[in-house]
């Protein structure tokens, strides 16, 4: 089972991603040069897996028509 745990400077221009899948710790820390990570107010819903599967399809179908 994959553990995923966000932190976010106060700014908001960085955060550090650490995840752990049962077996080692991988620690990134991205960072936006311009704008701000969006983090969902309280008590607001999360985006459903479902969400996140046809984001993942219309991008990889953007990606497929912008390199023909």
């Amino acid at each position: 089972m994959h553990h995923a745990h966000l932190f976010a400077y106060r700014r908001a221009n960085r955060i550090k991603v650490l995840v752990h899948d049962g077996i080692g710790i991988l620690l990134t820390a991205p960072r936006l040069n311009q704008g701000q990570f969006v983090w969902p107010h309280p008590g607001e819903r999360l985006p459903t897996q479902a969400h996140w599967r046809r984001r993942q399809r219309e991008a990889r179908l953007h990606t497929r028509c912008a390199h023909r």
